[in-house]
């Protein structure tokens, strides 16, 4: 079973994404070592992105022949804290495949996705009448497996303790394991959900 991540969804932009186009080209576009006309290509995909509201043209850059992206090694395990409803957590199931249709922001530090996951929130967190939480405090464990799949943020972010790594666009993954906590006895964390990159596009 293939379905694409809830909070990615589409081709549209999530709400996040101009935030990140931003950042590539304010930072990482003018450090790579690329012709200046390459590089006008590429910053011509980003505003097409923007403008048009579609993530299709950042296929069409990842694919070119430009090779935008960093390498990095192989075997990458970074992770993702979020919060998730009773009902995305149904669709996790182990042994269903995902796709990302946009980039997905993660740390190589998972006490970051932890905090972003909102750890030690709990009670802050909906809930319903009879006290049971509307929203999961989740973390996301991906496992890399490709070196053209992430990319680091770190040495170009504006918040580098963050140690960010991109999971670029139209990756695919392998939910391997989900687990669930009493997030009282967890620090409020609920979920913790790994996966694996597939070995082949799905």
């Amino acid at each position: 079973m293939l379905f694409q991540q809830q909070f990615l969804g589409g081709t549209s932009l999530p709400l996040d994404y101009e935030r990140i186009l931003s950042k590539f080209r304010k930072y990482y576009l003018q450090k790579i070592p690329l012709e200046t006309k390459v590089k006008a290509s590429l910053d011509l995909y980003f505003t097409m992105t923007t403008e048009e509201n579609d993530s299709r043209y950042i296929l069409t850059a990842y694919t070119s022949v430009t090779m935008f992206y960093k390498i990095l090694n192989k075997h990458l395990a970074t992770y993702r804290g979020m919060l998730m409803t009773r009902d995305d957590l149904i669709k996790y199931n182990v042994g269903s495949q995902i796709m990302n249709v946009s980039f997905s922001s993660t740390s190589e530090n998972k006490q970051v996705a932890r905090t972003f996951a909102g750890e030690n929130t709990m009670d802050a967190l909906r809930q319903t009448p009879d006290r049971k939480a509307i929203h999961l405090s989740a973390v996301c464990a991906y496992h890399t497996k490709h070196s053209r799949t992430a990319l680091q943020l770190e040495s170009i972010s504006e918040m580098a303790d963050e140690e960010e790594i991109l999971i670029l666009p139209f990756s695919a993954f392998e939910i391997v394991g989900v687990n669930q906590y009493n997030g009282r006895k967890n620090n409020g964390i609920m979920v913790e959900i790994e996966l694996e990159e597939c070995d082949e596009t799905i």
